[in-house]
C-alpha cells in the first residue's frame, strides 16, 4: 500500500472509532436512565430535529473535506499543506474533525437568519 492508502485507512479508522466511543457514551447514559441499547441508537441517530441531521452530514462532509485536503492536497492551505502526509496524524486530524463538526454545524446554523418575524 502506498503512504497515502494508509494514510486514508487510519483516517477512517480513526473516524469510525470516534463514531464508535461517542455511541458507547450515549448508550450508557440511556442504560442509566432505564434505555434499551436500541431505544439509545434509535434515539442518536435519529433525533427528531433538523439541527441533528445537518449536524451528521455535515459531520461526515467536514471529515472528507480535511481527509480530501490533508491526504490527497486538494487545496493548498498554508502550514496545513506543509504537513507530511503520514498515518499518524491523518488519524488524529480525522478524530479531531469529528468532534468538532458537529459545534460547527450548530454553530453555522444559528448564524442562518430567520424567516418569521
Amino acid at each position: 500500500m502506498t503512504t497515502q492508502q494508509w494514510a486514508w485507512l487510519a483516517y477512517i479508522t480513526s473516524l469510525i472509532l470516534s463514531l464508535a466511543y461517542k455511541w458507547a457514551r450515549y448508550v450508557r447514559t440511556g442504560r442509566s436512565l432505564g434505555k434499551t441499547i436500541g431505544q439509545s441508537t434509535e434515539e442518536w441517530f435519529f433525533e427528531a430535529s433538523l439541527a441533528n441531521g445537518v449536524s451528521w452530514v455535515t459531520t461526515l462532509a467536514s471529515c472528507f473535506v480535511v481527509g480530501g485536503i490533508y491526504i490527497d492536497r486538494i487545496v493548498d492551505v498554508p502550514w496545513f499543506s506543509d504537513l507530511p502526509v503520514h498515518w499518524s496524524i491523518a488519524a488524529l486530524l480525522s478524530s479531531l474533525t469529528e468532534f468538532t463538526a458537529p459545534n460547527m454545524a450548530k454553530w453555522l446554523i444559528s448564524k442562518i437568519p430567520s424567516t418569521t418575524q
